[in-house]
């Protein structure tokens, strides 16, 4: 059933919950969360890219 004055909202008659219908933002949603798991993965490398070259620098600077 569509809910009045929202065009992208239906109503599951079986459930009562709220569906939202409008693939196009659906869409973009989903890759927004794509893209933001991305960068999470990329900080995270980053991360560990930095403190293995505080590492190495630590070892370097112990032998000299």
């Amino acid at each position: 059933m569509k809910v009045k004055g929202q065009p992208d909202l239906v109503r599951d008659m079986r459930t009562g919950a709220l569906l939202n219908i409008n693939s196009t933002y659906l869409n973009n949603e989903k890759r927004k969360l794509k893209i933001k798991k991305q960068q999470e993965v990329e900080y995270e490398q980053l991360k560990q890219d930095v403190a293995d070259i505080k590492s190495l620098l630590y070892q370097l600077l112990e032998k000299n």
